[in-house]
């Protein structure tokens, strides 16, 4: 796999712009509409419709001043110090891009789709924070956003909003503000989705290894959009549980090995012992 700076083409991509050809004016235009809804929400005195939130507001108990502050645990105050003393120890992890390009913000996921992002905590990363949360809000606000990034995102059908398109829709119609510090990270894989890695467990197994060196295994199969209950979903349920099935037998296996045993194939429930 290849590293990919924000923007770099991905024959792979399910996910695409849509109206790539489509005129800046345009574009523009139909974000400062999506602001608008985005506004008009954030204003909005609406409640929750589901019971369960409503019930949970109710009972939590307002904060005052004299409560004491929220913590992220023990203040660090060698940041800088350990920091470079990591990027000393890791040198295959370089602190920059470019000499003049500094990693903020750096994305992995199977592309196009972000699973898992880090962010260095500075002003850039809050701003761009403040730009991605307003279309999370469960309800009306929710709702609107996903149907307005549904017309901007190939594949995706009308339905609420997600974090995961929402940050495409993002760092697509607003590239130039957030490109400079954006970094997509395919070099390693962490996790694979499910459709992708489910029919290559055993070809994993005969040709790479898990840790460090080749084709890595990944750490998490994850099951992302496999929807068993049938809504929006692309697959059938038969086959979303068969893959299931097969996932945890390989994580399974590593774990049964350490004590001498693993399953008859990755399909079945009975073990044997290899030691």
């Amino acid at each position: 796999m290849n590293d990919h700076p924000i923007g770099t083409s991905d024959p792979s991509s399910d996910f695409l712009i849509k109206n790539s050809n489509e005129s800046h004016d345009a574009q523009t235009q139909a974000s400062k509409s999506f602001n608008e809804v985005l506004n008009q929400s954030s204003n909005s005195t609406d409640t929750p419709n589901d019971a369960e939130e409503e019930s949970e507001l109710s009972e939590t108990p307002l904060r005052s001043l004299t409560d004491p502050k929220y913590t992220l645990g023990l203040k660090i105050n060698d940041w800088d110090s350990k920091r470079a003393e990591w990027l000393r120890l890791n040198p295959a992890f370089p602190n920059f891009l470019t000499p003049s390009k500094p990693r903020v913000l750096i994305v992995t996921g199977s592309p196009p789709k972000p699973c898992i992002f880090l962010l260095r905590n500075c002003q850039w990363s809050l701003d761009l924070l403040d730009a991605w949360a307003p279309m999370g809000p469960k309800g009306p606000v929710r709702d609107e956003a996903g149907k307005h990034i549904a017309e901007f995102l190939s594949n995706r059908p009308f339905i609420e909003a997600d974090d995961q398109s929402a940050l495409v829709y993002l760092l697509g119609m607003q590239r130039d503000k957030w490109e400079e510090k954006i970094y997509f990270e395919s070099a390693y894989n962490l996790h694979t989705d499910w459709s992708i890695a489910a029919e290559k467990y055993e070809e994993m197994i005969q040709n790479y290894h898990p840790g460090l060196g080749d084709w890595r295994w990944p750490l998490v199969t994850h099951f992302v959009g496999c929807k068993p209950c049938g809504k929006f979903a692309d697959d059938t349920a038969q086959q979303c549980m068969k893959q299931m099935d097969r996932a945890f037998n390989f994580g399974d296996n590593q774990i049964l090995k350490m004590y001498g045993f693993t399953h008859n194939s990755l399909e079945s429930d009975e073990v044997e012992r290899i030691r």
